[in-house]
C-alpha cells in the first residue's frame, strides 16, 4: 500500500505601494491568495485606461476563487465576459465626466500571472495530464549544490503582459516568468481589456509549469520591481529573499522609497507577493502573515480609479 503524500500549504507576505505614496488610493495594483486552493495572482492596471484598478482586483479575486480553462476558448470567452459584467456594473455612468465616458468607450486593461500549486495525487498514482514546460521553467535542482531535489509538486502559472513570477530555490532564481531578461522590458505590454474590442484573440497566454520543493519561494511581483530584482540577478548582485519575507510595512515602504530614491527602481505603483510553499497542516488551517493589501469597496464609483 503506497503511502498518501503530505499535504502542503502557503504562507505567504502581501505590499504594495502607490507610485505616488501620498495617494494610495491611486494604485492600479492588486493581488490575492487563495491559501485553500493553493493559487494566487497579481496584476498591474494599465494607466492609459479608465477604473484599470477596479479591473485588475476584480480580475485576481476571480482568478484565484474560480479560475478560467484558457485552453478551452468557449469556456475562456464565458469566463471573461463575466468579469467584464462584473466590472461594468460597479460604475455609475451618470457620475462620469464627459472625458471619462469617451475613455470608457475602450475600458480598463491589466498585465496579470496567476499560479496555482498542483500536488501529488494521494494514491501515488501518475498525473496523466501533460506538462507544458517552457525553456525558462526551473529544474527540479538545488540552487547551491546541483544535486537533485525531491519535488514536492508543480507550480503551474499563465501571464499577460509583464508583471513577473520568479521561482526561488535555496536563494538562487531557477525560473523566470514571462519575462526572463531586463532587455525584455520597456515596450507597451500586452493587457486584458474590460471591454470587448474584438482583440480578445490577440491575447497569448505565456505559460510556466516546473517542479517546485519544500520551501521554494514563488516571488510574483509587478513590472518596476521585476525589472530591479531581474537586474540585480543580472548583475551577479545577491538578493536576501529573506529580509523581504520578514520587513514590516514601515520597513517595505522605507526600502521602496529608498530605491526609488537611488534611481534603482522605477516610479511606478509597486507590489509584491511572496509565496513559500511548505508541507504542513492541511490549506484552511494557515494564517495569513504581513500586511494585506486593501481592497476597494465595490459600490458604484465615478472619478476615483482614472
Amino acid at each position: 500500500m503506497t503511502d498518501a503524500a503530505p499535504r502542503r500549504r502557503f504562507e505567504f507576505r502581501q505590499f504594495t505601494l502607490s507610485k505616488d505614496a501620498d495617494a494610495p488610493e491611486q494604485n492600479q495594483d492588486a493581488a490575492a491568495v487563495n491559501a485553500a486552493a493553493l493559487a494566487a495572482a497579481i496584476a498591474d492596471g494599465v494607466s492609459a485606461g479608465i477604473f484599470c484598478g477596479r479591473w485588475a482586483r476584480l480580475l485576481v479575486d476571480a482568478l484565484v476563487a474560480s479560475p478560467p480553462d484558457v485552453d478551452d476558448r468557449d469556456a475562456w470567452r464565458a469566463w471573461l465576459a463575466a468579469q467584464r459584467a462584473a466590472w461594468r456594473a460597479q460604475i455609475d455612468v451618470s457620475r462620469l465626466a464627459w472625458f471619462q465616458k469617451a475613455k470608457l468607450r475602450d475600458g480598463a486593461f491589466t498585465t496579470l500571472v496567476w499560479l496555482r500549486i498542483e500536488e501529488p495525487p494521494r494514491d501515488g498514482v501518475a498525473n496523466s495530464e501533460p506538462a507544458h514546460a517552457p525553456d525558462n521553467a526551473g529544474d527540479a535542482r538545488d540552487a547551491h549544490s546541483e544535486r537533485p531535489v525531491e519535488p514536492a509538486a508543480r507550480v503551474r502559472a499563465w501571464a499577460v503582459g509583464d508583471s513577473c513570477l520568479l521561482h526561488v530555490r535555496g536563494g538562487a532564481i531557477v525560473g523566470r516568468f514571462p519575462i526572463e531578461r531586463t532587455d525584455d522590458f520597456g515596450a507597451a505590454p500586452l493587457g486584458l481589456g474590460s471591454i470587448d474590442l474584438n482583440r480578445d484573440e490577440l491575447v497569448v497566454f505565456a505559460r510556466y509549469d516546473a517542479p517546485a520543493a519544500d520551501g521554494d519561494l514563488l516571488v510574483l511581483c509587478t513590472d518596476a520591481l521585476a525589472e530591479y530584482f531581474l537586474r540585480c540577478d543580472e548583475s551577479g548582485a545577491s538578493i536576501d529573499w529573506e529580509s523581504y519575507w520578514s520587513l514590516s510595512e514601515a520597513e517595505w515602504l522605507a526600502r521602496i522609497e529608498a530605491l526609488r530614491n537611488a534611481r534603482e527602481l522605477r516610479y511606478d505603483d509597486t507590489t509584491l507577493l511572496l509565496v513559500r510553499l511548505v508541507a504542513g497542516d492541511p490549506p484552511g488551517q494557515e494564517k495569513e502573515t504581513g500586511p494585506a493589501e486593501p481592497k476597494l469597496k465595490a459600490d458604484p464609483v465615478a472619478a476615483r480609479d482614472t
